[in-house]
């Protein structure tokens, strides 16, 4: 469950236990608190582990939407190349055709250059 729809877990223990910790951590556990449920502490607990939770949601989700750019630039990197080969001109050129194509398709640079990719893997 906390693949698909994270929430933040805080994990009260009796007494330490490294293995156990180690398995809670893997398992998703923000907060291993040892020895401390005690009314007073259980608030601020749960808020740090919360704050926590967020600063590494925030961190997860940058990375992921860096990848996905990465992935696409790739995309559009590989189009390019094969646009240069088969008409023979520069780089530019063949990042301008597929912005044009873009913009006269009302679509993404990275679909059209999906659409670009997969049209010359039918002619070879």
């Amino acid at each position: 469950m906390n693949k698909t729809k994270p929430k933040p877990i805080v994990m009260f223990a009796a007494e330490s236990n490294s293995e156990m910790a180690s398995s809670a951590i893997k398992s998703g556990v923000n907060a291993y608190i040892v020895d401390g449920l005690e009314e007073n502490r259980v608030q601020p607990i749960i808020d740090v582990a919360m704050a926590r939770f967020r600063e590494f949601q925030a961190l997860k989700d940058e990375l992921d939407a860096t990848r996905n750019q990465l992935s696409e630039r790739k995309v559009v990197e590989k189009a390019k190349g094969l646009l240069m080969r088969r008409k023979d001109i520069s780089e530019d050129d063949a990042y301008q055709s597929l912005r044009k194509m873009a913009m006269d398709k009302n679509k993404r640079i990275v679909d059209v250059a999906e659409s670009v990719i997969n049209a010359f893997e039918l002619l070879d």
